[in-house]
């Protein structure tokens, strides 16, 4: 029963952020984003390791979000995202975005923004 409900909870989760993907594509920047539920279980902490860059931390181990929550005080502005921000919402996500070691930050941004509104 509760892989069940699992399944159940990232299939509305997946449905609800194709709903926000859609209306995320139409917005043009700066307009903020809407953020994105969580529909991969558990945390991105591993994902989020390796692309660490100077001074940024992984963020402080808890228990990860459930699938279906939205990211704590989200800013829909992904231009505007520093590393450690982002680092906290691959963790939050369990998603690295497209992410990989060796991106700068201004393409850690567009994949970001990416992400949230590309169907």
């Amino acid at each position: 029963m509760a892989a069940m409900n699992a399944n159940i909870a990232t299939t509305n989760a997946a449905t609800g952020n194709f709903r926000i993907i859609s209306r995320n594509s139409r917005i043009l920047v700066p307009n903020p984003l809407a953020p994105l539920q969580k529909s991969t279980p558990g945390d991105g902490r591993n994902l989020a390791q390796p692309l660490l860059t100077a001074g940024v931390h992984l963020p402080p181990a808890a228990a990860a979000a459930n699938v279906g929550a939205f990211p704590p005080a989200f800013n829909g502005d992904p231009t505007s995202y520093t590393h450690q921000e982002i680092i906290n919402l691959i963790v939050f996500y369990n998603d690295a975005f497209g992410i990989v070691v060796g991106d700068v930050l201004t393409t850690r941004r567009n994949k970001l923004r990416e992400w949230m509104s590309v169907l």
